[in-house]
């Protein structure tokens, strides 16, 4: 039944759960498409304009079927992405709008998290807008796979491109991408009841995101940057090296990749 309600309508997912005298069903709606073919989502709405590219691109790749299919959105994407920021020679507003976002926060955790390091990373750097609750900030690399936040006033220089966690920045997204995927994949490869791991597919966003960001600066992160892109564990604790996935099986998409998400600035 819930397949049947879910490919009744493309743009929902139905979650049902079924008990000994009871069935629940849960309608979770993730995109609205207008009379002029435009998509809406609800995750985030009101974000960055690169935001909403994001979710455009992916949205008109709608003959995705495949693993390798996933793969290449990705790609493509961050390719287009970089060429479009990298055209930009100096450092003006225009620029900075494509990676920074508004944060507004309500309480500074006594805890170790990317907000409370931002925090004191203002006191020491920026002290006159430390005691600020809201903030133009962008996402950067820290100690492994770790999110730092740096004030928009940090950035200065061109050559700081490369210290610019683009993933962390679009993954605000994911859930949205995640289901225009999953619409089109279950779609395209009717009748076979065709199954994607969320997981797996952001294993493919990041991996995509470092593979273009170390063809244009010509560098890797970090070692545990390197062990996230070159081959996650997955269950079984084989190693995917090439692809998100084992095999290209259409009706076998989900395979379990380890991953861990950090999402505590928020």
């Amino acid at each position: 039944m819930s397949y049947e309600l879910n490919t009744k309508f493309p743009q929902t997912e139905i979650e049902m759960k079924v008990y000994p005298h009871v069935c629940f069903v849960q309608k979770k709606s993730y995109l609205r498409i207008d009379d002029e073919g435009r998509v809406h989502y609800f995750q985030n709405n009101n974000g960055p304009e690169e935001w909403r590219n994001f979710v455009q691109f992916i949205y008109k790749q709608q003959t995705i079927m495949t693993n390798q299919d996933i793969d290449r959105i990705f790609e493509a994407f961050f390719t287009d992405y970089y060429d479009r920021l990298m055209s930009h020679k100096t450092v003006n507003e225009e620029f900075l709008a494509m990676f920074t976002r508004t944060l507004t926060f309500h309480k500074i955790p006594k805890t170790n998290t990317p907000v409370k390091r931002f925090r004191t990373f203002l006191e020491v750097n920026y002290p006159t807008i430390a005691s600020t609750n809201k903030h133009q900030v962008y996402y950067v690399f820290g100690q492994g796979l770790d999110v730092e936040l740096r004030p928009e006033i940090h950035f200065k220089d061109m050559n700081q491109l490369d210290t610019i966690n683009i993933f962390k920045y679009f993954d605000n997204m994911f859930k949205t991408i995640y289901n225009i995927i999953l619409f089109a994949i279950k779609r395209n490869n009717k009748p076979n009841n065709v199954m994607l791991n969320e997981n797996a597919v952001r294993y493919s966003m990041i991996r995509a995101f470092f593979t273009i960001h170390d063809k244009i600066f010509k560098k890797v992160l970090s070692t545990d940057v390197v062990n996230v892109i070159k081959g996650v564990p997955s269950c079984d604790g084989s190693v995917a090296a090439n692809s998100v996935f084992d095999a290209d099986i259409l009706n076998s998409l989900h395979v379990p990749i380890m991953y861990d998400d950090d999402d505590d600035d928020d």
